[in-house]
């Protein structure tokens, strides 16, 4: 069964948010996620991080790895590249 985008990039972020940037989470707070545009069903999630103590954002980002989103609509060239949690 295939999933839809939503849930796919939902557990693309929290895989990341648990693994790849887990002491930066535990310490900062997510202000903010912007996206790079698709190219071939690409996306890059930025999150611009703050500290609960501060009411301003810091100067630190995660930048995510790019996302691919499963769709047989995508080339075959990034279709390689598959969201398994």
């Amino acid at each position: 069964m295939s999933t839809t985008f939503e849930h796919q990039i939902l557990k693309f972020l929290d895989c990341h948010m648990d693994g790849s940037f887990r002491h930066i989470m535990s310490a900062l707070v997510i202000s903010r996620i912007e996206w790079w545009g698709s190219i071939e069903c690409e996306y890059r999630a930025i999150a611009v991080m703050y500290e609960e103590d501060q009411d301003y954002e810091s100067n630190l980002i995660c930048l995510f790895p790019p996302f691919v989103f499963d769709d047989p609509r995508c080339s075959r060239f990034n279709r390689h590249i598959r969201l398994e949690v």
